[in-house]
C-alpha cells in the first residue's frame, strides 16, 4: 500500500507514497483510528510531499469526503503537508471542500509546523 499512518504526540499523520488511491487514503484513516495506540480525537496531519499524484477536482472532492466520513472521530482541524507548488494548489483546492463540511484545515510545508499548529 501506498499509504501509511503513525501517532506523534496527538496527531494521526497519514504519509502517502508517489502514488496512491482514494481508497489507500480511506483505509489508513480507518486503521490508524481504531488503532489501540491511537490518542482520543486526534488531530488529522496528511503528509503528501512525496506525492505525485496529479488529481481531478472530483478525486480532490472524493479524497477530502474520505475524510470527512471520520470526522466525528478526530479534532476539529486538519492539516496537510505539501513540498512543491502544484499540490499546494491542488490542496488550497481541497480546503475549499474541508470548509464546506466544517473542517479547519491549512495547508503547510513542514510536518512539525502542521502537526503544532493541528493540535491547536
Amino acid at each position: 500500500m501506498a499509504v501509511t499512518y503513525r501517532f506523534e504526540s496527538k496527531a494521526l499523520v497519514i504519509e502517502s507514497g508517489a502514488r496512491f488511491t482514494t481508497e489507500d487514503l480511506g483505509a489508513m484513516v480507518r486503521a490508524g483510528l481504531v488503532d489501540p495506540a491511537c490518542p482520543a480525537k486526534p488531530c488529522l496531519v496528511l503528509d503528501i510531499r512525496e506525492s505525485r499524484e496529479s488529481a481531478s477536482a472530483a478525486e480532490i472532492r472524493d479524497r477530502v469526503y474520505r475524510f470527512v466520513e471520520a470526522r466525528d472521530h478526530f479534532g476539529p482541524r486538519m492539516a496537510i503537508v505539501v513540498s512543491d507548488s502544484l499540490h499546494y494548489g491542488l490542496s488550497r483546492m481541497a480546503l475549499v471542500y474541508l470548509d464546506a463540511a466544517g473542517v479547519q484545515a491549512r495547508v503547510l510545508r513542514s510536518v512539525d509546523e502542521a502537526i503544532a499548529w493541528a493540535q491547536g
